[in-house]
Protein backbone atom coordinates (compact mmCIF):
# COMPACT_ATOMS: atom_id res chain seq x y z
CA UNK A 1 0.00 0.00 0.00
CA UNK A 2 1.35 3.17 -0.94
CA UNK A 3 0.15 5.91 1.42
CA UNK A 4 1.60 9.76 1.48
CA UNK A 5 3.07 10.86 5.15
CA UNK A 6 2.32 14.21 6.32
CA UNK A 7 5.06 16.80 6.43
CA UNK A 8 5.00 16.76 10.58
CA UNK A 9 5.83 12.72 10.17
CA UNK A 10 8.70 13.03 7.42
CA UNK A 11 10.30 15.88 10.03
CA UNK A 12 10.11 13.53 12.51
CA UNK A 13 11.54 10.39 11.17
CA UNK A 14 14.36 12.74 9.78
CA UNK A 15 14.76 13.84 13.59
CA UNK A 16 14.74 10.22 15.08
CA UNK A 17 17.12 9.16 11.96
CA UNK A 18 19.84 12.07 13.41
CA UNK A 19 19.22 10.64 17.38
CA UNK A 20 19.61 6.97 16.48
CA UNK A 21 22.87 6.86 17.02
CA UNK A 22 22.24 8.50 20.64
CA UNK A 23 19.87 6.24 21.23
CA UNK A 24 19.80 4.27 24.90
CA UNK A 25 17.19 1.71 25.76
CA UNK A 26 15.60 1.90 29.31
CA UNK A 27 18.23 0.32 31.71
CA UNK A 28 16.29 -2.28 33.43
CA UNK A 29 15.66 -3.50 30.26
CA UNK A 30 18.83 -3.23 29.31
CA UNK A 31 20.25 -5.62 31.88
CA UNK A 32 17.94 -8.24 30.50
CA UNK A 33 20.17 -8.67 28.07
CA UNK A 34 23.45 -9.37 29.65
CA UNK A 35 23.31 -12.52 29.39
CA UNK A 36 22.34 -13.31 25.72
CA UNK A 37 25.30 -13.68 22.75
CA UNK A 38 24.10 -12.03 18.71
CA UNK A 39 25.24 -13.52 15.92
CA UNK A 40 24.97 -10.55 13.34
CA UNK A 41 24.90 -11.95 10.33
CA UNK A 42 26.30 -9.50 7.67
CA UNK A 43 26.71 -9.24 3.76
CA UNK A 44 25.52 -8.24 0.48
CA UNK A 45 22.20 -8.79 -0.40
CA UNK A 46 21.74 -12.44 -2.27
CA UNK A 47 24.32 -13.74 0.18
CA UNK A 48 22.33 -16.43 1.00
CA UNK A 49 22.35 -15.09 5.01
CA UNK A 50 18.38 -15.69 5.84
CA UNK A 51 19.24 -19.56 4.51
CA UNK A 52 21.81 -19.62 7.17
CA UNK A 53 19.85 -18.12 9.55
CA UNK A 54 17.25 -21.09 9.58
CA UNK A 55 20.08 -23.42 9.08
CA UNK A 56 21.79 -22.78 12.12
CA UNK A 57 18.31 -22.52 14.00
CA UNK A 58 17.71 -26.23 13.22
CA UNK A 59 21.31 -27.16 13.68
CA UNK A 60 20.79 -26.34 17.80
CA UNK A 61 18.22 -25.78 19.76
CA UNK A 62 20.19 -23.11 21.72
CA UNK A 63 20.14 -20.81 18.69
CA UNK A 64 16.92 -18.67 17.74
CA UNK A 65 16.04 -15.84 14.92
CA UNK A 66 15.87 -12.15 16.35
CA UNK A 67 12.55 -10.35 15.70
CA UNK A 68 12.83 -7.70 13.97
CA UNK A 69 10.27 -4.55 14.58
CA UNK A 70 9.65 -2.58 11.16
CA UNK A 71 7.41 -0.10 9.04
CA UNK A 72 7.80 -2.34 5.68
CA UNK A 73 5.41 -4.15 4.68
CA UNK A 74 6.20 -7.58 4.59
CA UNK A 75 7.85 -9.15 1.82
CA UNK A 76 7.48 -13.90 0.29
CA UNK A 77 11.40 -13.80 1.32
CA UNK A 78 10.79 -12.96 5.52
CA UNK A 79 9.21 -16.64 4.94
CA UNK A 80 8.15 -16.59 8.38
CA UNK A 81 10.57 -14.90 10.62
CA UNK A 82 9.16 -13.27 13.70
CA UNK A 83 8.84 -9.69 12.23
CA UNK A 84 6.38 -7.48 14.14
CA UNK A 85 4.73 -5.02 11.26
CA UNK A 86 3.92 -1.67 11.51
CA UNK A 87 1.74 0.44 9.00
CA UNK A 88 4.19 3.05 7.37
CA UNK A 89 1.29 5.72 7.93
CA UNK A 90 1.37 8.73 10.06
CA UNK A 91 -1.25 6.45 12.20
CA UNK A 92 1.34 3.37 12.64
CA UNK A 93 4.44 5.31 12.68
CA UNK A 94 2.48 7.23 15.35
CA UNK A 95 2.73 4.10 17.57
CA UNK A 96 6.31 3.13 16.86
CA UNK A 97 7.30 6.72 17.56
CA UNK A 98 5.62 6.47 21.14
CA UNK A 99 7.88 3.35 22.13
CA UNK A 100 10.83 4.94 21.15
CA UNK A 101 9.88 8.13 22.79
CA UNK A 102 9.54 5.85 26.07
CA UNK A 103 12.67 3.49 24.99
CA UNK A 104 11.34 0.43 24.85
CA UNK A 105 13.29 -0.58 21.98
CA UNK A 106 16.70 -2.21 22.30
CA UNK A 107 17.82 0.15 19.63
CA UNK A 108 16.00 1.71 15.85
CA UNK A 109 17.42 2.56 12.68
CA UNK A 110 15.59 4.60 9.90
CA UNK A 111 16.41 4.00 6.33
CA UNK A 112 18.34 7.02 4.48
CA UNK A 113 16.68 6.44 1.80
CA UNK A 114 12.53 7.06 0.88
CA UNK A 115 10.10 5.69 2.07
CA UNK A 116 12.59 5.72 5.43
CA UNK A 117 11.03 2.29 6.44
CA UNK A 118 11.99 2.08 10.34
CA UNK A 119 13.28 -0.65 11.95
CA UNK A 120 14.37 -1.75 15.56
CA UNK A 121 13.77 -4.80 18.01
CA UNK A 122 12.78 -4.80 21.82
CA UNK A 123 14.03 -7.00 24.43
CA UNK A 124 11.42 -10.40 23.98
CA UNK A 125 13.44 -10.07 20.07
CA UNK A 126 16.09 -11.93 21.45
CA UNK A 127 14.62 -14.81 23.38
CA UNK A 128 17.99 -17.29 24.05
CA UNK A 129 21.48 -17.57 24.71
CA UNK A 130 22.56 -17.49 21.18
CA UNK A 131 20.74 -15.32 18.84
CA UNK A 132 20.98 -14.77 15.36
CA UNK A 133 19.78 -11.89 12.32
CA UNK A 134 20.86 -10.16 9.60
CA UNK A 135 22.31 -6.60 10.24
CA UNK A 136 23.56 -3.63 8.04
CA UNK A 137 27.47 -3.68 8.37
CA UNK A 138 27.38 -0.03 9.85
CA UNK A 139 24.77 -1.15 12.26
CA UNK A 140 27.41 -3.74 14.23
CA UNK A 141 28.91 -1.16 16.11
CA UNK A 142 26.19 -0.05 17.49
CA UNK A 143 25.03 -3.55 18.60
CA UNK A 144 28.17 -3.63 20.58
CA UNK A 145 26.84 -0.64 23.03
CA UNK A 146 23.72 -2.78 23.86
CA UNK A 147 23.93 -4.33 26.88
CA UNK A 148 24.55 -8.10 24.97
CA UNK A 149 27.22 -10.48 26.78
CA UNK A 150 28.36 -10.47 23.36
CA UNK A 151 28.13 -9.31 19.52
CA UNK A 152 29.86 -11.95 16.78
CA UNK A 153 29.92 -10.34 13.28
CA UNK A 154 29.52 -13.53 10.49
CA UNK A 155 30.30 -12.23 6.90
CA UNK A 156 28.39 -14.64 4.86
CA UNK A 157 29.95 -14.64 1.23
CA UNK A 158 29.51 -16.86 -2.07
CA UNK A 159 31.78 -16.96 -4.78
CA UNK A 160 31.74 -13.67 -6.91
CA UNK A 161 30.05 -15.34 -9.87
CA UNK A 162 27.67 -16.96 -7.42
CA UNK A 163 26.89 -13.76 -6.09
CA UNK A 164 26.47 -11.47 -9.34
CA UNK A 165 24.75 -14.10 -10.98
CA UNK A 166 22.14 -14.01 -7.65
CA UNK A 167 21.73 -10.39 -7.64
CA UNK A 168 21.69 -9.80 -11.07
CA UNK A 169 18.19 -12.15 -11.04
CA UNK A 170 16.58 -10.20 -8.15
CA UNK A 171 17.81 -6.51 -9.17
CA UNK A 172 18.15 -6.76 -12.95
CA UNK A 173 19.09 -3.27 -15.01
CA UNK A 174 16.53 -0.37 -14.33
CA UNK A 175 15.69 -2.01 -10.68
CA UNK A 176 14.18 0.57 -8.57
CA UNK A 177 16.45 -0.94 -5.99
CA UNK A 178 19.53 -1.75 -7.57
CA UNK A 179 21.75 1.18 -7.35
CA UNK A 180 21.28 0.97 -3.49
CA UNK A 181 21.51 -2.74 -2.86
CA UNK A 182 25.27 -2.81 -5.32
CA UNK A 183 26.12 0.02 -2.73
CA UNK A 184 25.02 -1.38 0.14
CA UNK A 185 26.97 -3.99 -0.92
CA UNK A 186 30.56 -2.32 -1.63
CA UNK A 187 29.95 -0.80 2.06
CA UNK A 188 29.52 -4.69 3.45
CA UNK A 189 32.24 -5.89 1.61
CA UNK A 190 34.56 -3.21 2.22
CA UNK A 191 33.41 -3.14 5.92
CA UNK A 192 34.05 -7.20 6.27
CA UNK A 193 37.61 -6.18 4.84
CA UNK A 194 38.37 -3.77 7.26
CA UNK A 195 37.92 -6.11 10.05
CA UNK A 196 40.32 -7.10 12.96
CA UNK A 197 41.46 -10.78 13.61
CA UNK A 198 40.52 -10.63 17.20
CA UNK A 199 37.52 -13.01 17.95
CA UNK A 200 34.55 -10.50 17.23
CA UNK A 201 34.57 -11.13 13.45
CA UNK A 202 34.34 -14.42 11.11
CA UNK A 203 33.88 -15.21 7.42
CA UNK A 204 31.59 -17.90 6.84
CA UNK A 205 31.90 -19.05 3.19
CA UNK A 206 28.31 -20.08 1.93
CA UNK A 207 29.65 -22.90 -0.23
CA UNK A 208 25.23 -24.25 -1.18
CA UNK A 209 25.46 -26.96 1.62
CA UNK A 210 23.34 -24.81 4.37
CA UNK A 211 23.51 -27.60 6.93
CA UNK A 212 27.61 -27.52 6.89
CA UNK A 213 27.84 -24.11 6.78
CA UNK A 214 25.60 -24.12 10.02
CA UNK A 215 27.52 -26.50 11.99
CA UNK A 216 30.33 -23.55 11.36
CA UNK A 217 28.18 -21.41 12.77
CA UNK A 218 27.17 -22.67 15.92
CA UNK A 219 31.28 -23.91 16.14
CA UNK A 220 32.20 -20.66 16.15
CA UNK A 221 29.51 -19.26 18.80
CA UNK A 222 31.12 -21.98 20.65
CA UNK A 223 34.67 -21.24 20.37
CA UNK A 224 35.07 -24.18 18.31
CA UNK A 225 35.92 -22.49 15.07
CA UNK A 226 37.43 -19.73 13.42
CA UNK A 227 35.09 -19.93 10.11
CA UNK A 228 36.09 -19.26 6.89
CA UNK A 229 39.44 -17.32 6.19
CA UNK A 230 40.43 -17.78 2.82
CA UNK A 231 36.79 -16.37 2.54
CA UNK A 232 38.29 -13.17 2.46
CA UNK A 233 40.03 -13.77 -0.73
CA UNK A 234 36.00 -14.21 -2.08
CA UNK A 235 35.17 -10.90 -0.79
CA UNK A 236 38.04 -9.07 -2.57
CA UNK A 237 36.86 -10.61 -5.71
CA UNK A 238 33.48 -9.64 -4.87
CA UNK A 239 34.06 -6.16 -4.20
CA UNK A 240 35.93 -5.71 -7.28
CA UNK A 241 32.66 -7.18 -9.21
CA UNK A 242 30.25 -4.55 -7.30
CA UNK A 243 32.45 -1.33 -8.21
CA UNK A 244 32.07 -2.83 -12.10
CA UNK A 245 28.89 -3.31 -12.33
CA UNK A 246 26.74 -1.24 -14.58
CA UNK A 247 24.07 0.98 -12.88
Amino acid sequence: MSTTLSPQTLAKLQELRTQQAAYEQRPEDKRKLANRTVLAFVGAACEGKNTLMDATVAADRRFHVIGTVTSRAPRESDNGLPYTYYEHTDAGLETLFADISDHKLVQYFVAKQAPFHVYGSDTEDYPGEYNVGDYFAHSIADMRTRGFKKVIALTVITPPEVWLRRFEERFPQGHELRIYRRDEAIESFEWSLAQPTDGTHFWVENTGDPEAAAQTIVNIALGKSKGSPKAAELCRDSLDVAKRMAA
